[in-house]
């Protein structure tokens, strides 16, 4: 039987993915007194049809250039974001740098079919990735981090003291099993980088996991992600549930770069390191670090829980949130300010004492008279806690006599986090590692905006209010209220500096601060200044010198005479006059004043 198939038509073509051909106005956005603000330039919800409940972004310094091979390849591309749903998955979603157009999201096909907009179709450039439980968590995980790193058997990284010059080379044995025996030079490229994300749910007492998951290159030369090559990489489990777990600020070479943080709730922080040694080839748990004790109800001491912890100076110390509403500084690498007696003191040096803080205090009441450093040997310096005794001052400190520091409402659980920016060595007299912090307690937000800054004031007893000093003290941001929401998260919205516009300490002290509630977002912008436009042409002098000029020409009418007969009985002096009375001559005539009688 022969089938003729001339009548059939042929297969429709497969449709072709849209190209959103985006284009930004070169003008500036008008100013505009009434709301002097930044504007937002686009909107884009991507439905899940889960709940999300931690998101965490790969942490790059603001100066750090993506197109130097040091980073992947990936990240100068697109966004990348890690998730924890509330079905025990963990997924990453990457989204174009540059956000749709209006004229994409208004496209026929998604007005006919709103499940077209779903998350993983594409429609918008996204790409998903799930990785199930089935591989990962059996519970909802309670936080989520993510990092890069390169792949191969030889894990080229840096010391801390060889940061400055060249990296030295070292072997990582056990990597060379998991990575199916691939090489890698001391600069991967394009396609040599992995993902690295870290969970953790409640699971038995607590489990920790790491999975890695590799950049691939397509044949069109961009980088994506694939489901097939995700390798659950670490298990760990821990004595007790954590509150948060976040990789190091450090970036690749950096021998800090992979390492985890892990805050228990029951009062102890950890650090991890997933790489593997030869006596350990799951990775091993390098410090436990434990906060101070309170007193109970009962009245038996109990150490303080932990409700947040965060790297900072670039992976170098370690800075904690109790339940108490105090915060602290352990500084692992002995990397903060130093007194003069510890100038010369090296990195790591057994000196450090780390069963208490190099650096605390409270958010709430006693936030700007409470922090305060410890030296080496334990024994709190007691110049940081002189503070004028100004009205307010005595107010705080009366209300603190009798309430101690502020805490949150008793029916609700202590609530907190700590979020920490970097600020880069853009600017002039900075450290590469100075950071912004900002802290939040119950109602209570204090932000610091330079870390360095604020700790060599506590150390040195020194610091002022104005220029560079203004940069490290804390400041207070006033109660935001979400409607009787719970508050949930605090950050800070980074701003990205103009290389025409000098970063000075009053540029650097405006920041906006998103506040999120449990249904609700809450903006605390910042007023941008007024733009000063340029004019060729000169200002007028005002009209009191005007007036000076014409009297001193005898030129000056009736109207004039009145302003300055007002502006003599204001207090103001009659400068031309004064002046003229030092013309006079030397001679044997005394010097009278000249001016005018306010009686008619």
């Amino acid at each position: 039987m022969v089938i003729d198939s001339d009548d059939e038509e042929p297969p429709a073509k497969p449709a072709q993915p849209y190209k959103d051909e985006a284009e930004f106005e070169d003008e500036e956005v008008e100013y505009d007194p009434t709301a002097p603000f930044e504007t937002l330039i686009q909107t884009l919800d991507l439905p899940l049809g889960t709940d999300v409940l931690h998101i965490s972004f790969p942490q790059l310094p603001p100066d750090t250039d993506l197109t130097t091979g040091s980073v992947p390849k990936i990240l100068s591309q697109k966004l990348v974001i890690a998730m924890a749903c509330s079905d025990c998955s963990i997924r990453l979603i990457t989204l174009p740098l540059c956000p749709p157009s209006p004229a994409s999201k208004a496209r026929p096909e998604l007005r006919s079919n709103v499940s077209l907009g779903s998350t993983g179709n594409g429609m918008w450039g996204e790409q998903m990735i799930v990785i199930p439980s089935n591989i990962g968590h059996q519970s909802i995980p309670r936080s989520v981090s993510i990092t890069f790193s390169a792949q191969g058997t030889d894990d080229t990284v840096m010391d801390e003291d060889e940061e400055e010059g060249e990296p030295e080379p070292r072997s990582r044995s056990a990597l060379r099993a998991s990575s199916g025996g691939r090489s890698r030079s001391r600069e991967p490229g394009n396609g040599e980088w992995d993902f690295i994300v870290a969970s953790h749910s409640d699971a038995l007492s607590g489990v920790l996991l790491l999975f890695r998951i590799p950049i691939v290159v397509n044949g069109r030369g961009d980088s994506t992600l694939t489901a097939e090559h995700i390798i659950l990489w670490r298990t760990k489990y821990l004595p007790s549930p954590a509150v948060s777990v976040s990789f190091s600020s450090s970036l690749y070479p950096a021998k800090w770069h992979t390492r985890v943080l892990v805050a228990e709730a029951k009062g102890a922080v950890r650090i991890y390191d997933p790489f593997a040694t030869p006596s350990a080839s799951d990775g091993e748990w390098l410090i436990s670090l434990y906060p101070g004790f309170e007193s109970s109800p009962l009245g038996i001491p109990e150490r303080k829980n932990i409700l947040a912890s965060r790297w900072v100076l670039g992976g170098k110390a370690l800075l904690v949130l109790l339940t108490d509403g105090e915060w602290g500084i352990w500084d692992i690498q002995n990397a903060g300010p130093k007194p003069k007696d510890q100038i010369g003191l090296p990195h790591g040096s057994s000196k450090v004492c780390l069963a208490s803080f190099a650096l605390s205090g409270w958010v709430g009441n006693q936030a700007t008279t409470t922090s305060s450093t410890k030296s080496s040997s334990g024994k709190s310096d007691s110049k940081s806690k002189l503070a004028p005794m100004t009205p307010h001052m005595r107010k705080v400190r009366q209300e603190a006599l009798f309430s101690g520091p502020a805490r949150p409402n008793s029916s609700h659980p202590a609530r907190g986090g700590i979020t920490v920016i970097p600020i880069g060595a853009h600017s002039s007299n900075r450290r590469a590692d100075d950071e912004t912090v900002l802290l939040w307690y119950g109602n209570n937000i204090i932000t610091i905006p330079s870390l360095l800054t604020h700790w060599r004031n506590k150390v040195t007893g020194s610091g002022n209010l104005f220029g560079t000093g203004a940069r490290g003290q804390i400041r207070e941001i006033h109660p935001v209220d979400l409607g009787g929401e719970l508050r949930n998260g605090v950050t800070i919205i980074r701003k990205h500096s103009n290389s025409k516009e000098a970063a000075t300490p009053a540029t650097e002290l405006r920041q906006d601060i998103l506040v999120t509630g449990e249904k609700s977002l809450v903006i605390v912008a910042a007023p941008i200044p007024e733009p000063k436009e340029p004019s060729t042409f000169t200002q007028p002098a005002p009209a009191a010198t005007l007036d000076q000029r014409l009297l001193a020409r005898e030129e000056l009418d009736v109207n004039g005479i009145e302003r300055i007969l007002a502006s003599m009985a204001n207090g103001a002096g009659n400068a031309v006059g004064s002046q003229r009375s030092k013309q006079g001559t030397k001679g044997a005539m005394p010097k009278r004043k000249v001016g005018f009688s306010t009686s008619r």
